[in-house]
Parts: C-alpha cells; sequence; structure tokens
C-alpha cells in the first residue's frame, strides 16, 4: 500500500482542508491515482467543525462502496463497520461508533427522505460525479435544498477524476474549485482502428495479441453482460494454464467480484472482462494493459413501452481516458483502443437525467413536496417528454393526485421495485403479489437450453418455492437476490390469484389513432399495463367532420411527427429555437412541447385537408412562418442564416440541430481566415467541425484563431502523411483558401 506522502491529494490536502473550514462546498477534481476517495474522507475525519457529527460519502456503485471502507479501514488497521462503515441495499456494516458512512446513491435519497435535515451528518461527498447518474443528480438537488433552508452549516463536496468542474461550481453558487495531479506513469495508446469483425472477434483478436507482446494482467472493457460471456466463452481452450480469467460487472455476487479486484499469485495472470464498472472508483491489482471496446450499454427511455431500455452507446473522451489510465497504475502500461484514431468523441458523458426512466424519481420527489421539475433547481432539467410520461403513469397509478403523494404512492416509494410493479404489492398485501412483482423486476431466475423457452409466469412461482422444475436450470444467483428482495417486503397471507393481481395494473382506454398507412382515423379500444397495449381492436371508423378535431387532437397527443417534416421546415424550426435559446423575449419557442400545448396555429392550415388527403398535404413551413410577422421572419435569416460563406467561396450549410451553430468545412476552404465567424449579431461563435480532405472530422474548436497557433503544425504533419497531393501551406492565415480536392 502506498505511503500517504506519495500520494499527490497530499500536496494540495491543506488547500482542501482550509476551503472546508471557511466554506460549505468545494469541487475537487483529482484524476485516477491521486488518492482522493481513501485520503480525502480520512484527512476529514480530524477536522474540528465536525463536532461529533458524521461524513457521509456517495459512491456510484455497491462494488465501490464495499472496497473504500474496506481499504480506508484497513489502512487505519480497524474493521468494516467499526469507525468506517458501509450501507447499500440488502448489505450493511454499521455501528454505533460509525463515524465514516458509505453508501449508494439510492440509499442516501432514502436516508435523506427519513430525515431532511440530515441531523447527524456533517458533510455528504459525493465521489466520481462525472458518472452523473439520475440518483446522483436527484441526490444532489435535494441535498441542496436542505442545505439552503434547513442545514446552512451542512457541507457538500462534489470529488471527480474527469468532471467540467466549472457548471457544477456555478451550480454550487460559484463554489471554490480545487485541482490535485495525479499518480500515473505513461501509458501507449494503440489504435487498431475499425474492423469488420463483431465486438467479441475483434475483443478476442485484440486480447490474444496483448498476451504475445504485453507484460501483466489485462483489462478489458465490454459494453455489458452478453458480450463479456462471449469474449469468456471464445478464450477459454485458447489460453494457457497459468493465464486466469475473470468476470467483473453489477450482477455478480461481492466474492466473484473481489477475486476480479484481488492479486493473482505470482507467476499468473490475469484478464478482466468488465463493464464500465471498472473505470473508476475501484483500484484492480496488477494491471498493465487496458483493451478498450469504447462502447457502453445505458438505459434509455423508450416511448412506445414507457420504459428502460439498454442501448449500446460510445463513449465519451472523458471515460476513454479514464479506461486509459487503469493502465499507468503501478508502471507504464499500454491501451488498446479498438476504434480509428480519429473517431470523434464527446467530451464528457450525457447525464442519464436526460435519457432514463424518470417514474421513480418523480416518485421521489412526491414524496419530498414536489410534482413539478420546475420546482427543483436541477443541475441538468430532466427531458420534459420524459418527464411527462412519468406523471401519466403515476396518476393512472394512484400515486399521485393533484395534492401530491397519496396514501398508495408513499407505499409505492418504500418499495425496491419500479412503482409500475410496485403498484401489484399495493393492491393485495400478499406473499404471492411480492414475489410476482419481484420475480417480474429481476432477470429470469430460470435459464433454458437453446430453441426452448417457457414464458408462464408460474413456473418461476413454482422455483422460488423450491419445487423441481422440469423446463429449465435455476439461476441460483438470481434466485437468491429475489428471495432477499421479497424478505425486506413486509405482506400478509391474503389468498389472491395471479390474474387477479396482474390485472390490478391493467386500464382499458379509448381513443382515436390515425392510420398512416390508409390516411384514415379509427377508434380503438386498447387494454393497457402501464405503457404497455397488451390487446387492442377497433370498434368504430369516424364520421367526415369529426376529421379536423380528431387530427389536431391526435397531433397534440402523439407529437407533430407525422407532418411533413422535409429539409426546410427542420432547418426552420431548428434556427428558431437556437435564436429563442438566445433570446426568449423576442423569439417564440417551435418545440413540439411548446407546439403541442395549443394547436390554433396549425387550424388556418388544414382546413383543404380531409380523409382522402394525406397528412403530408399539410403546408407545414407556412404554418411553422405563421408564428412571426415580416420583419420577425427578415431578423431569423439575418441572425440565423442558413449558410456561411468561407474563404474558398463555397457556401456551407450551418447545422443548428444540436442547439448550436455547427459548420462542417473542409481545413484548406478555411485558409485565410483569422477568427471564428459569429453569427447573432456577432454574439454567438460558430462551432467549426474541421474535416480532412476526405471529408472525415479532424479537429472541434471553438477558437480558430487559436487552432492555427497552437494545433494545425501538427495536424498538418500527420494530414501531409496521408493525404501528400493535398495542399498543406506553412502559414494558414496568409494561404490562399481553397476547395479543390487536389493541388
Amino acid at each position: 500500500m502506498q505511503g500517504k506522502n506519495s500520494l499527490p491529494i497530499y500536496e494540495i490536502m491543506p488547500q482542501i482542508l482550509d476551503v472546508l473550514q471557511k466554506n460549505n462546498r468545494l469541487v475537487l477534481q483529482a484524476p485516477p491515482g491521486a488518492g482522493k476517495t481513501t485520503s480525502v474522507p480520512l484527512e476529514l475525519l480530524k477536522e474540528n467543525w465536525l463536532n461529533g457529527k458524521k461524513i457521509i460519502m456517495l459512491e456510484p456503485r455497491r462494488i465501490a462502496v464495499r472496497s473504500a471502507a474496506y481499504w480506508m479501514s484497513k489502512s487505519i488497521n480497524d474493521f468494516v463497520g467499526n469507525k468506517i462503515g458501509y450501507s447499500v441495499h440488502l448489505d450493511k456494516k454499521l455501528s454505533k461508533n460509525t463515524v465514516l458512512e458509505i453508501v449508494t446513491e439510492g440509499v442516501f435519497i432514502n436516508k435523506l427522505l427519513k430525515d431532511p435535515e440530515l441531523r447527524d451528518v456533517a458533510i455528504v461527498i459525493f465521489d466520481e460525479f462525472h458518472e452523473r447518474s439520475l440518483d446522483a443528480d436527484l441526490s444532489l438537488a435535494l441535498l441542496k435544498e436542505t442545505q439552503e433552508v434547513l442545514r446552512e452549516d451542512l457541507k457538500i463536496l462534489i470529488m471527480s477524476a474527469t468532471l467540467d468542474t466549472q457548471p457544477v461550481a456555478k451550480y454550487l453558487n460559484n463554489a471554490p474549485i480545487v485541482t490535485s495531479k495525479g499518480k500515473s506513469y505513461p501509458v501507449n495508446i494503440k489504435y487498431t482502428g475499425s474492423s469488420e469483425l463483431n465486438i467479441v472477434t475483434n475483443t478476442v483478436k485484440s486480447i490474444i495479441t496483448a498476451l504475445n507482446i504485453e507484460d501483466g494482467s489485462i483489462l478489458v472493457f465490454l459494453p455489458g453482460v452478453g458480450e463479456i460471456k462471449r469474449v469468456e466463452k471464445e478464450l477459454k481452450g485458447r489460453l494457457q494454464n497459468n493465464i486466469l480469467i475473470q468476470p467483473l460487472y453489477g450482477g455478480l455476487s461481492r466474492e466473484e467480484q473481489e477475486k476480479a479486484i484481488e492479486s493473482v499469485p505470482s507467476g499468473m495472470k490475469k484478464i478482466v472482462l468488465s463493464t464500465s464498472i471498472a473505470e473508476s472508483s475501484i483500484t484492480i491489482n496488477g494491471i498493465k494493459v487496458v483493451i478498450d471496446s469504447g462502447l457502453i450499454r445505458k438505459p434509455i427511455f423508450n416511448p412506445k413501452n414507457g420504459m428502460n431500455n439498454l442501448k449500446t452507446l460510445q463513449i465519451s473522451r472523458a471515460s476513454a481516458d479514464q479506461r486509459t489510465g487503469r493502465g499507468g497504475r503501478i508502471e507504464p502500461g499500454v491501451c488498446y483502443r479498438l476504434w480509428e484514431n480519429h473517431r470523434m468523441l464527446e467530451d464528457f458523458d450525457t447525464p442519464e437525467i436526460i435519457n432514463a426512466d424518470f417514474t421513480s424519481a418523480l416518485l421521489t420527489m412526491a414524496k419530498w413536496g414536489y410534482t413539478d421539475i420546475n420546482d427543483i433547481y436541477w443541475l441538468t432539467k430532466p427531458n420534459n417528454a420524459i418527464y411527462k410520461n412519468s406523471l401519466e403513469l403515476l396518476r393512472t397509478l394512484g400515486a399521485i393526485n393533484n395534492n401530491g403523494i397519496t396514501e398508495k404512492g408513499i407505499k409505492l416509494s418504500r418499495l425496491p421495485l419500479h412503482p409500475r410493479l410496485g403498484s401489484i404489492i399495493a393492491t393485495s398485501n400478499s406473499k404471492l403479489a411480492a414475489d410476482l412483482a419481484v420475480l417480474l423486476s429481476e432477470k429470469d431466475i430460470l435459464i433454458f437450453p437453446n430453441g426452448f423457452y417457457q414464458c408462464d409466469i408460474r413456473y418461476r412461482l413454482e422455483a422460488l418455492e423450491g419445487k423441481n422444475i422440469m423446463t429449465g436450470k435455476i439461476n441460483t444467483r438470481v434466485l437468491k437476490r429475489v428471495k432477499d428482495i421479497s424478505r425486506t417486503i413486509n405482506t400478509g397471507d391474503e389468498d389472491v390469484e395471479i390474474s387477479r393481481l396482474l390485472i390490478t395494473s391493467f386500464e382499458t382506454v379509448f381513443n382515436l389513432n390515425f392510420i398512416k398507412e390508409k390516411n384514415r382515423f379509427s377508434s380503438i379500444r386498447r387494454l393497457k399495463l402501464g405503457y404497455l397495449t397488451i390487446k387492442k381492436d377497433r370498434i368504430s371508423t369516424v364520421s367526415n367532420k369529426e376529421f379536423h378535431i380528431a387530427l389536431l387532437n391526435y397531433l397534440q397527443k402523439e407529437g407533430l411527427k407525422e407532418l411533413n417534416w422535409n429539409k426546410e421546415c427542420i432547418s426552420f424550426r431548428n434556427r428558431v429555437n437556437f435564436l429563442h435559446s438566445n433570446n426568449k423575449d423576442l423569439y417564440t419557442s417551435l418545440l413540439d412541447e411548446e407546439l403541442t400545448k395549443s394547436m390554433e396555429w396549425l387550424k388556418p392550415y388544414i382546413g383543404g385537408i380531409s380523409i382522402k388527403n394525406r397528412l403530408e398535404d399539410i403546408p407545414l413551413l407556412d404554418a411553422l412562418k405563421g408564428h412571426f410577422k415580416w420583419d420577425d421572419l427578415k431578423r431569423i435569416e439575418t441572425e440565423a442564416p442558413t449558410h456561411f460563406k468561407v474563404p474558398s467561396g463555397s457556401n456551407i450549410p450551418i447545422d443548428y440541430s444540436t442547439g448550436e451553430p455547427i459548420l462542417r468545412v473542409r481545413l484548406q476552404e478555411l485558409f485565410g481566415l483569422t477568427k471564428t465567424p459569429t453569427i447573432f449579431n456577432g454574439k454567438v461563435s460558430i462551432i467549426l467541425h474541421l474535416l480532412s480532405p476526405a471529408s472525415r472530422p479532424i479537429q472541434i474548436t471553438r477558437d480558430l484563431k487559436s487552432f492555427w497557433d497552437t494545433t494545425y503544425s501538427e495536424v498538418k504533419k500527420d494530414l501531409m502523411g496521408r493525404y501528400p497531393k493535398h495542399y498543406w501551406p506553412r502559414d494558414p492565415y496568409s494561404a490562399i483558401a481553397t476547395n479543390r480536392i487536389k493541388r
């Protein structure tokens, strides 16, 4: 174990302690290896301002919670659960002597709901905040309110390795920022380039290559459990006896996770196949090689079924740097990146609050006292469309009403389940209800052979009771978790049928649907479970005189996606929304949520539309422009132009789809341009996506002069090697721009 004086965090420890002595908020940025997770809390325990109160530290994952508690306890020659303890769902080690409690973000939210004042807490630490889980954002929003309204003396410390610190500091009323150096060795990055091989085959190929030419154990980042198991299967039988394969992901038992973290015996190597769980918070001993797929799997809300669906996405640059750093913790290492060098990555991860299901978070809000997202001051505001879906679901379940949270909602909030499944238990206080809800919330406890699957829920219930199941094997790990969760739910002995329990979450609704393929409306009766349609049938057609009312109602409820959104309409709307974001008083928003508040703007343009017409016949661009006067339309053309004329003479379209103006242009066409072009009367700089001669992205910049002065020479060297027949002048300021492909 490193001596504390060798950790970079101790170089700035006096500054950290001084800032927290004088302030109640601090943002600490410390790269991997600095020692922030295990050193800062221990030093804070010595501070007088604790006044007998304890420290709570939040970690994004259970494995990180246990690991931090173990290492800190070991460093002070103590056992876990005494001075330093932890609490995660279904597992905690605490005592009356505990002065530092490490928890998951979900556990902290429950603590805050039970005691909004946090009367026995002096400081709350958010570790690895850059991961920006929904629970972390919600925890910080509620804690900020506690600090400002109830506990001005309560301190908040945000810690992260790769965090955009300025927005967080601003959110915390311009909190001080302290930055530490990291302790890591150089890591040689090798790009394998794009491949036609699938991710599993490509990963296995890179692992075999690394084993042949690199020293040390290997950490492999894969998007999910499925890929981990397939890579493990491909590797078995191809490795020497001194090489171990160890999976690492959230669903494993604590013992299995600890095997992946601990050192291997002398003369042995290990290959750790991990999800993003190994990016931060934990240290895996002996790693010198990292193989990074560049992918991550995240929950994304699907409005079609009202639930989160896991989606495979590219990682951010910050995550890529985090993963690379894992190879340089003990000595110089190497990282294989399974993508091309010039692949463009987002700077930081997208906060989960933007894309994930918001139902459970909204129920927490309701218990706190709010059901409107505008009542809370967020670091990143939740997705409004997802919020509305969650609000409708909770109203349907009877969890909230116009007065706030209901008795049923309070009961649902106490259950470790999604409210939709929790409603099964709330309806019937029976063991069967608890078992059924938990079974539906977890992965399948039955494993079936290929080509065979039995979906009957009764087989799962029988397996839960210990009965012999002939149709499949038992997944013992999932079975144990299901039983553990079921035991935490207090139920009675009410006798009830499965069908009755399930039907409590169903509702019958009637509505009008537009059948796009047939260009007509019909009346549909649906049997629904939340947002899931279980059964539907048509009961009648709509009369012609109701057509326009039905059309507007349909568009208002379902959104405007069925209209003719051609390039001109999309461009106009994006430009107006950009202007609205910069001057809300002068420009009307054309976002769907605003347009669908009232459909009056569309009424004048559907008079000539009948059932026989197509929706594409509605003059949508005219309808959008109808929001503005003639002078306003002229100003839109001036302040948010569709194109920008570059020095080469080309008129390049400006892309406003992200909310900011982006110009994608070949580098040679900008020679002679000395500064970044602007729009909106010079107030907003255009973001330049500089392209190679093959129109591939090479750089993104908001400061063209800085690019010419500091980066161009290096980029030029690289591009001259790959495009020798093209024009690469020494001085980009005096060079003549060209749109010719070759000189």
